[in-house]
């Protein structure tokens, strides 16, 4: 694919992520690389690359499998006293995240079709990311 096209793909995603009040991730300006001469836009196959990823971090957030991965770790770092089984947590932009701790029982769950999703998004990268480079002789996964 021509830079043209990729650019095109990532004009697209950016619509869409404005229409589906995900503008946070759908500024190009926030995708753009820091280095000693300042401050650039990466080529356009990296730039959907890294809007993909954005958006697949956000749908992660609603997998049950992240939830119980989070809360396995807050409870590993506990060492003395009671282990939270449940929390709600306070996502914050300008501060770290916030733990709550329920006294009643109460249980964050995700969407069962969070997983599909996230691996049709890795795909959908892949795909784009990879649609006309040559495989490696070694007959390895294309990064």
């Amino acid at each position: 694919m021509e830079e043209e096209e990729y650019q095109e793909i990532a004009r697209f995603l950016q619509e869409q992520l404005r229409a589906h009040g995900l503008g946070e991730i759908a500024e190009f300006r926030d995708y753009e690389i820091d280095t000693p001469d300042g401050r650039f836009m990466p080529d356009g196959r990296k730039l959907v690359s890294l809007m993909l990823r954005s958006l697949d971090r956000v749908v992660a957030l609603h997998d049950d499998r992240i939830v119980e991965e989070a809360l396995e770790s807050i409870r590993g770092a506990i060492d003395e006293g009671d282990k939270p089984e449940t929390a709600l947590v306070h996502f914050d932009r300008d501060s770290a995240a916030e733990i709550e701790r329920r006294e009643e029982p109460e249980r964050v769950t995700g969407l069962q079709t969070v997983p599909i999703i996230r691996s049709e998004l890795q795909e959908l990268e892949e795909l784009l990311i990879n649609i006309d480079r040559e495989p490696p002789e070694d007959g390895g996964v294309l990064q």
